[in-house]
């Protein structure tokens, strides 16, 4: 189905002879094809295929997804478990084969790396699927963005019963989200990072001395409600094997903490004991700090998160940092003591290396340390390698490196930093130009970003001695970045707008609140890169509607579109459920009008393919200045296709809003990069006329003007543009046929 010509096929063939590993060629709805070179490349073709009497074997994967594809009635439960799904080539379009099966009852998707894009694929096809009931992501990279997603898929889905999220980075508020929708349609089913049965495994396991688990992470479980709680802490109590034990996120309360206190007074193995982000007061930090007097074998304790006094904080780091010391760690490299350090500006502190210390870096101190390093003149390296890092983090350390010009070296290897994350540092990495070498290997980073990283430790290295910091270091090496501006960067923002200052500002407020989780700092910084990415006093005024046409609907919208109606010149369908047929017709429509300026599709569940049918439109468009796709489903593939419309095509676009969709504000930067050039003043007001909506939203108005600028014209069509689909100019008539075959299509019976 190409334009291949018997020329073409001439090439085809002196190829074959050459290469012996081509077995198959289809060369079918090619119609300018000599009958006699079809032939001949058979007659190459067929003694090959001798060699390969089966298909190529399918891996495990393939093979059981082909039976999903299939819709094989035998495949009631999908385990996939501990089968590095994550990592595929295909992890993100695999999951589209679950939309249409009707006979799968049970997934199994733990221990596979399944991260947020992943767990959107795995969400969307869920939508479609009415017979998954039971749901495994336990022990995944998901974050509290990815379970978001799920709560989405929920409110559509009514099939779904368990979801399993234990052992993933998912706040408890997002958790208690699900665990609401669930308990509502189904009585007493719960998600929980671990099941009750599970817990109930567990409990066996601790009580049977397993000598496997050693290693106790409960993460995630609303242990105030589970009826194996109690069976739980007595097993603690007489275990020997356990020495690591996380609580976090588990609603734990004083009368809980009691309880394990008195379980840890008899147990001696546990050393690690983390019990973040819970709802435990002074009064249970008491019975922990009498539990220490009689229990000195724990030496890491984190309570961070909870609505414990300072002084009963500093107590417990007090007594757990002396225990560091006593087992192989000088107390000079305690945590409180390196930040006393830090804040002095310790002239001998010219290396702070954090290493191999997640627990103690889980703690309020580390996020301390950071601000400090701001106003620090001495450090010249800093390394925190290995430490399960996250994005907030990172963004507190990035805030710290605005205004440091000391240190040189940033190692950050081996975290739990992904894209966002990486993105704080590029932005700081624009106005700090005493950095010269990062390292963010073994993160969840897109590799384009990691080579914008090697690109500029490449050019700072190029004028700067990168080896590690000496101790008699007294003046930062400075290096300017040569980075091609020619191509603006995926990070950049405007660097001087009043909106920016205001954005760092929030985040630096969030980040030093030390009564916000972790977790929590994450979500609320995502927010504000959101809300800022475009200054609130650059968004084109909005006029209020007037000369309000009743019952009107998303038909007669698109008619008026067709018609290049001279009074149409903004088009709002904001909140509509829009169709595929309606998308097509209203883009078909928008690529030969000369008269619609601004067009809004908020919230209309639009998809890439639907984006790139709009693409296409803004290939031939000349006239729209104003869209926006605010809250639909376009992910950075269709922000990628945006671009190379408005870089090579499209030059009178000047505002394209994609907030609150699968995006990265990277891209979202850049986009907005080419569009502010383009925009040289206020919009002329516009007269808006209301059109009414369907159930599914609020009120789409269709703004209308009666005069129109002389420069307007329905034949100003952009040279040289690339032809479309259905490119050829369309006459009155022909928008005619297609307002009848639309409306047959929207009013034809559902499949």
């Amino acid at each position: 189905d190409n334009e291949i010509s018997s020329e073409g096929v001439e090439y085809l063939i002196a190829t074959l002879e050459s290469n012996q590993t081509i077995v198959y060629l289809e060369l079918a709805g090619n119609v300018d094809i000599d009958p006699d070179l079809e032939e001949e490349v058979r007659s190459i073709l067929e003694p090959r295929e001798n060699f390969y009497k089966s298909e190529p074997e399918l891996d495990e994967v393939e093979a059981l997804m082909e039976r999903v594809r299939n819709n094989d009635p035998t495949l009631t439960e999908l385990d996939l478990c501990s089968m590095e799904v994550g990592t595929r080539d295909d992890a993100l379009s695999m999951f589209d084969a679950l939309a249409g099966n009707s006979y799968i009852r049970k997934v199994d998707l733990s221990l596979n790396e399944i991260d947020d894009d992943c767990l959107s694929s795995i969400s969307l096809a869920l939508l479609d699927n009415k017979s998954i009931t039971h749901l495994n992501l336990a022990n995944n990279a998901i974050s509290s963005e990815g379970a978001e997603y799920l709560i989405g898929t929920l409110e559509e889905n009514k099939t779904l019963e368990e979801i399993y999220l234990r052992e993933n980075n998912i706040h408890n508020s997002v958790l208690e989200e699900i665990d609401a929708i669930l308990n509502e349609r189904q009585g007493s089913t719960r998600v929980e990072s671990s099941g009750s049965s599970e817990l109930g495994a567990t409990v066996r396991s601790l009580t049977a001395n397993d000598p496997n688990l050693v290693e106790l992470m409960l993460d995630g479980i609303d242990l105030g409600h589970s009826s194996e709680t109690e069976a739980l802490i007595d097993a603690l109590a007489s275990n020997t094997v356990v020495t690591k034990l996380s609580f976090d996120n588990t609603d734990m309360d004083d009368s809980l903490v009691a309880a394990l206190s008195l379980a840890l007074v008899d147990n001696q193995t546990i050393t690690n004991l983390s019990l973040r982000n819970n709802q435990i007061t002074s009064e249970g930090c008491e019975y922990l700090l009498g539990t220490l007097d009689s229990n000195t074998a724990i030496a890491f304790l984190d309570v961070s998160g909870n609505l414990i006094d300072e002084h009963l904080m500093n107590e417990i780091d007090a007594i757990v940092s002396q225990r560091k010391s006593q087992v192989g760690r000088s107390p000079m490299d305690n945590i409180s003591f390196l930040l006393q350090r830090v804040k002095s500006n310790d002239p001998t502190l010219t290396e702070l290396v954090l290493d191999n210390r997640p627990d103690e870096l889980r703690s309020h101190e580390i996020e301390a340390i950071l601000d400090a390093l701001a106003q620090n003149s001495i450090v010249r390296k800093i390394s925190l390698c290995n430490n399960d890092l996250d994005d907030s983090l990172v963004a507190a350390l990035s805030l710290a490196l605005v205004d440091n010009t000391s240190i040189t070296h940033v190692l950050l290897s081996d975290n739990q930093i992904t894209s966002d994350g990486c993105e704080y540092l590029l932005g700081t990495l624009d106005s700090n130009t005493t950095v010269s070498y990062v390292d963010l290997s073994g993160n969840l980073i897109d590799e384009y970003l990691l080579n914008e990283i090697d690109a500029i430790n490449s050019s700072r290295n190029s004028r700067a001695d990168l080896s590690p910091p000496s101790m008699n270091t007294t003046e930062p090496t400075r290096v300017e970045s040569d980075i091609d501006s020619s191509k603006p960067p995926m990070h950049e923002v405007p660097e001087e707008s009043d909106a920016e200052l205001a954005k760092r500002a929030a985040i630096m407020a969030i980040m030093r609140n030390t009564s916000i989780p972790p977790q929590e700092k994450n979500k609320r910084i995502t927010e504000l890169q959101q809300k800022y990415y475009v200054p609130k006093d650059e968004e084109p005024p909005h006029s209020q509607a007037e000369n309000a046409v009743a019952e009107d609907d998303i038909g007669n919208v698109i008619d008026r579109v067709i018609d290049n109606d001279r009074k149409l010149v903004k088009v709002e369908l904001d909140g509509q459920n829009l169709n595929r047929e309606d998308e097509t017709a209203l883009f078909d429509a928008l690529a030969q009008n000369s008269r619609v300026k601004s067009l809004s599709l908020v919230n209309c569940r639009i998809t890439n393919e639907g984006a790139a049918e709009l693409v296409s439109t803004l290939q031939q468009n000349s006239t729209l200045t104003h869209i926006n796709l605010e809250d639909n489903q376009i992910s950075s593939n269709g922000a990628i296709d945006f671009i190379a419309v408005l870089k090579e095509y499209n030059e009178t676009v000047q505002y394209l809003e994609l907030k609150d969709n699968r995006v990265r504000s990277g891209l979202i930067s850049q986009m907005n990069k080419i569009l502010e050039k383009r925009r040289p003043g206020e919009p002329e007001p516009m007269v808006a006329a209301t059109v009414a909506t369907t159930s599914y939203a609020q009120a789409a108005p269709v703004t209308a003007a009666p005069t129109m600028p002389a420069d307007v014209d329905s034949s100003s069509q952009k040279s040289g543009s690339r032809s479309r689909k259905s490119g050829k100019s369309k006459s009155k008539s022909s928008g005619d046929s297609r307002k009848s075959d639309r409306r047959k299509a929207r009013n034809a019976p559902a499949d």
